[in-house]
């Protein structure tokens, strides 16, 4: 996806978005996000989404608790 013009952006307007700020896709690693948020900044994060998500009709069949 990050070579694919329509998905990496790189059609949007330099207005909307610089580009020379760096890709707009990120590697997609898993747990990356230790990378680049503090431990406080996850857990904001993790209750703003409960919050956020509590009434959505969503239900998986999987938990990613399971996996680690």
């Amino acid at each position: 996806m990050k070579k694919i013009p329509q998905a990496n952006y790189e059609q949007v307007s330099g207005e909307l978005l610089s580009h020379q700020q760096g890709a707009f896709m990120r590697k997609g690693t898993i747990g990356d996000w230790k990378n680049h948020f503090t431990v406080a900044q996850n857990e904001r994060f993790d209750e703003l989404f409960h919050r956020e998500m509590a009434d959505t009709p969503l239900h998986f069949i999987w938990d990613i608790r399971d996996i680690e």
